[in-house]
């Protein structure tokens, strides 16, 4: 019997507020990136991105082109894009109204809970924390 492939890991971040979602995703992608994990699929749920996203990654040193946040020179980009949700995925809420985006419940949701005024920093913080953790405990 041949060797069943495994999977990639989704992890789903969903928010209404169009900045909390794509600033996640491209922190947390560059994170695993820098930690060699390249199993775990990242997207975003919700409000398109804003045009506050561009500058708030540019503070933090990506490249931006377009929709595309680049974090590494050699490879490594993040497109800025939402997707529908899976029901498979690791869902990550990062507003109180963002369970309505999901297409079915899931009670066991992480819930993030960032508020109206949230800064891109505490959002970076958390998803570097986030990328270590799943470092830490990931089977080679």
């Amino acid at each position: 019997m041949a060797k069943q492939q495994k999977k990639p890991v989704l992890i789903e971040l969903i928010g209404n507020d169009g900045f909390s979602g794509p600033i996640a995703k491209a922190v947390l992608k560059a994170a695993l990136a820098n930690n060699g994990i390249s199993d775990v699929q990242v997207v975003f749920v919700g409000t398109a991105a804003s045009d506050k996203v561009s500058q708030a990654l540019l503070k933090m040193g990506f490249k931006m082109s377009g929709r595309e946040a680049k974090y590494n020179d050699q490879s490594g980009s993040v497109t800025l894009e939402s997707t529908a949700t899976n029901p498979q995925g690791i869902h990550v809420l990062l507003s109180d109204d963002a369970a309505s985006l999901l297409s079915a419940p899931d009670k066991f949701a992480v819930k993030l809970h960032y508020p109206a005024d949230v800064k891109a920093e505490l959002i970076a913080a958390e998803m570097v924390f986030v990328a270590n953790k799943i470092k830490e405990n990931w089977k080679y």
